[in-house]
């Protein structure tokens, strides 16, 4: 079994961080893991340690994209596309960025 993995890198919009925190983990990471059959996702907050290069996110999802990640991720783009995924306000969109990563 390999782990291919998608991470997501976001932040909140200021003054909602909570609801950011309640919707990601509550509300979003299980609409994509039920209705994209992925293995699961896990959540991060960058720590205070030092920051290389265009590290500049707060939030960190990464997502078990299982042992068919095409699969996985074409569910995604549909489900995305067709508006069938909870949206909140509170996320910052304006730096979101996201990454598919295979094993070596």
């Amino acid at each position: 079994m390999e782990d291919n993995l998608m991470l997501v890198f976001t932040d909140p919009v200021s003054g909602l961080e909570a609801e950011f925190n309640d919707w990601y983990t509550n509300i979003h990471i299980p609409e994509i893991v039920k209705m994209t059959g992925m293995r699961g996702a896990r959540r991060y907050r960058i720590g205070d340690g030092p920051r290389g290069g265009a590290l500049t996110n707060q939030y960190l999802a990464v997502y078990d994209l299982g042992d068919n990640p095409q699969e996985a991720l074409r569910k995604l783009d549909v489900i995305a596309s067709s508006g069938q995924l909870t949206q909140s306000d509170a996320v910052d969109r304006s730096g979101l960025s996201r990454g598919t990563f295979y094993p070596v």
